[in-house]
C-alpha cells in the first residue's frame, strides 16, 4: 500500500514539475540483478523523432538487441534511424554492461564502464539512446526500476523516485556518469544548497570524507557567499593504493554539473583536508562551461580561487597563498613553448597564465571601480545562469565587461592571451606588496596596492 501511494505521490510531482505544453519522451529503464544487462522502453507519437544517437559511438556493439513496433529500425555505428508507418512507434532496446574493475589500470578506462566492487560507474554517452535534438518544447523522462536493494546517482534533475529529466539544454555529447549499486545516497547541505554525495564500494564508512567535501564545498562557497550551484552529482570513487590521496577528479556538465573524484580510500583524512583538489574542481562550479579550447580560462580561474578562497577559509594563510600563487607561476613561465596562451597545449602555462589573467583581472577591477571578480561571476550567475553554455573565452569576457561596466576583461584578452609570453604579472605581485626573496614570498603591508591584496584574501 505505501508503495502505491509513493508511486501516486510520485506521478503526481511529475504532472506538476511538467509544462502543459511539454512533449515528454517516457523512457522506462529496467536493470537486471547483477546490472549487467538494462532494457528500456520508449514509444514516440507525433512528433517521432528521424534517428536517435549516443555520445559515445561505444554504445554501438553494446546494444544487444532492438525490438520496433509500427515500424522499422536501421541501425548504423551509434544511430537508430526510425521509420515509423504509424503514428506511434515504440522501442524496447535490450543492452549489455560490459565494464572492467576500477582495480585494472583505471587511468587508462576512467572514461568507460567500471565496476567498483559491485556498484557500477556507467558514462551516459555509452548507454543512453536519446533523439539527436531536443527543442524547448520537448523533455525526456527517464523512470529507473531497478533492482531491491539498488541505488541510483546521476546528473539530471530529480522529478521523483529515481525519475529524471532532460531537456534540450543538455546535449547527447556532453560528458557525464551514472553510479548504480549498493551505495547510500547521502544528501550533503552547504547552506542552502545540496551535493548529492555517492560514495561507492562501502566507502560510506568513512564518514569523515564528508566532512572533507563539506569543507571544500564550503570553502568555495566563500567566494560569493553561497556554494554556486543549488543540486550537485559528486561521485567519490576508489581506486586502491595510489600516490596521493586524490590522484585524479573532474567535473562533468551532462544534466547538472557534476564533480568526480577517484581516490586512494586508504590515506588518512588529514591528506585529504591539506589537498587542493577537491577546492579546485568545486571552483570550476563558479564558471559555466567553457570550450575546451578556452581551458586557460576555466583552468585559470579555478587555479587562482584553489588559493584565494582557502585564506578566506582558513585553510591556508595569506603568505602560504602568495607563496602557492607565485610557485604557479614560476612553473607555468617555464613552460611557454613558444605558443600564446589561448593555443597553448602546455599543462602549466595554460593553467597558471590564466590564473595570472584572473588574479590581473581581479585587481584592476578593485582598481577602477572597487567591485571584485567574485561580485562580476555572481553577477552573472544571477544573468546567465540558465544558459550551460558552452561559452568562448571572449563571448564571456564580454558579458563579463558587460556586467561590471567596463572594458577590463576584453582589453586584458588583448594585451595578455595573445602574447608569446607569459601575463605580465610579476609587476602586478610587486604593486600587491608580495616580495619575493630567493624564492621565497614575503608580505609588504606598506606596498601601494597592499590594501587590495588584504580585500582580495580576507
Amino acid at each position: 500500500m505505501q508503495r502505491i501511494i509513493r508511486r501516486v505521490i510520485g506521478v503526481l510531482c511529475l504532472l506538476l514539475a511538467t509544462p502543459l505544453w511539454a512533449q515528454v519522451f517516457d523512457y522506462q529503464v529496467r536493470f537486471n540483478r547483477s546490472l549487467t544487462e538494462s532494457e528500456t522502453r520508449v514509444c514516440f507519437s507525433d512528433s517521432i523523432p528521424r534517428m536517435l544517437i549516443t555520445g559515445d559511438i561505444a554504445a554501438a556493439p553494446l546494444l544487444a538487441e532492438v525490438q520496433v513496433r509500427g515500424g522499422t529500425v536501421r541501425r548504423k555505428a551509434n544511430r537508430l534511424y526510425l521509420f515509423p508507418d504509424s503514428d506511434q512507434l515504440c522501442l524496447t532496446l535490450v543492452q549489455r554492461v560490459k565494464a572492467q574493475s576500477s582495480s585494472y589500470d583505471w587511468r587508462r578506462q576512467r572514461r568507460g564502464s567500471m565496476w567498483f566492487g559491485r556498484d557500477l560507474v556507467l558514462p551516459i554517452g555509452s548507454w543512453l539512446w536519446r533523439p539527436a535534438k531536443l527543442t524547448p518544447g520537448q523533455q525526456i523522462q527517464l523512470s529507473f526500476d531497478l533492482p531491491a536493494g539498488v541505488n541510483i546517482s546521476a546528473p539530471w534533475p530529480v522529478m521523483a523516485a529515481n525519475t529524471f529529466r532532460i531537456d534540450h539544454q543538455m546535449p547527447y555529447n556532453w560528458a557525464g556518469r551514472m553510479a548504480l549499486g549498493r551505495f547510500t545516497p547521502i544528501e550533503l547541505k552547504v547552506g542552502e544548497q545540496t551535493l548529492e554525495v555517492a560514495m561507492l564500494d562501502g566507502l560510506e564508512r568513512r564518514r569523515n570524507l564528508l566532512d572533507w567535501l563539506q569543507q571544500a564545498a564550503t570553502t568555495v562557497a566563500g567566494v560569493s557567499g553561497y556554494f554556486p550551484t543549488a543540486r550537485t552529482q559528486v561521485l567519490v570513487l576508489p581506486v586502491g593504493v595510489d600516490k596521493e590521496a586524490v590522484p585524479w577528479a573532474e567535473i562533468q556538465r551532462q544534466g547538472r554539473p557534476a564533480v568526480h573524484f577517484f581516490i586512494d580510500q586508504h590515506r588518512p583524512i588529514y591528506e585529504f583536508t591539506r589537498d587542493w583538489t577537491a577546492v579546485h574542481e568545486f571552483s570550476h562550479l563558479l564558471h559555466p562551461y567553457i570550450l575546451r579550447q578556452d581551458a586557460w580560462l576555466f583552468e585559470g580561474i579555478a587555479s587562482y580561487y584553489q588559493n584565494i578562497s582557502r585564506v578566506r577559509s582558513g585553510l591556508l594563510t595569506e603568505q602560504q597563498a602568495w607563496q602557492k600563487l607565485y610557485d604557479g607561476f614560476q612553473r607555468g613561465s617555464k613552460k611557454i613553448g613558444g605558443a600564446v596562451l589561448r593555443d597553448s597545449n602546455e599543462i602549466m602555462q595554460f593553467y597558471w597564465g590564466g590564473a595570472a589573467f584572473v588574479l590581473m583581472a581581479d585587481v584592476e577591477l578593485h582598481q577602477r571601480s572597487g567591485q571584485s571578480l567574485a561580485g562580476v561571476l555572481h553577477r552573472f550567475r544571477q544573468c546567465c545562469g540558465e544558459d550551460m553554455g558552452p561559452w568562448s573565452a571572449k563571448v564571456m569576457l564580454r558579458q563579463l565587461d558587460q556586467l561590471s561596466q567596463g572594458t577590463t576583461f576584453i582589453q586584458l584578452y588583448r594585451q595578455q592571451v595573445s602574447r608569446r609570453a607569459f601575463p605580465a604579472v610579476y609587476g602586478v605581485l610587486d604593486q600587491l606588496g608580495v616580495k619575493v626573496r630567493n624564492g621565497r614570498v614575503s608580505l609588504d603591508n606598506a606596498a601601494p596596492l597592499a590594501g587590495i591584496r588584504r580585500e582580495i584574501t580576507r
